[in-house]
């Protein structure tokens, strides 16, 4: 009954990560692409160029704090500045490129943080298994 509580657990919620993600990522960068394979997360995203590389910093610190992520596997591979040019106005952006792996261990995240980021699924979840005393 053990493995079957932490397996319900550790139940992927993608809502939790999206909703973590809208509430840590600094208000100036655009994500252009986000995919999950297996635990590997990849964001690729842009910034105007004028404080792009300190936005980007501050975005990583934010991931390496995160519950869902392993901090140690945050890591930005690349970020380049491109330029786009207007009628109205050119403008020079940094795109960038990170990885991260997703914990697998969901148990430890507080229950008061998921209800706070609006994440009720795996609340719900959690709250069920310890109410039927499967877990504590």
């Amino acid at each position: 009954i053990e493995k079957l509580a932490k397996s319900i657990i550790n139940i992927k919620s993608g809502s939790a990560m999206l909703s973590e993600l809208r509430n840590i990522i600094p208000e100036y960068i655009t994500l252009t692409q986000l995919s999950v394979i297996n635990n590997d997360l990849e964001i690729k995203g842009i910034v105007e160029n004028v404080n792009g590389l300190e936005l980007i910093n501050i975005f990583l610190i934010q991931l390496m704090d995160s519950r869902f992520i392993d901090a140690d596997s945050v890591k930005l591979l690349s970020a380049n500045e491109i330029e786009r040019i207007s009628d109205i106005q050119d403008s020079k952006f940094i795109t960038f490129f990170i990885r991260g792996v997703i914990k697998s261990d969901f148990e430890q995240i507080n229950k008061n943080y998921l209800s706070a980021i609006g994440s009720q699924g795996l609340f719900r979840r959690i709250e069920l298994l310890k109410k039927n005393e499967i877990i504590k």
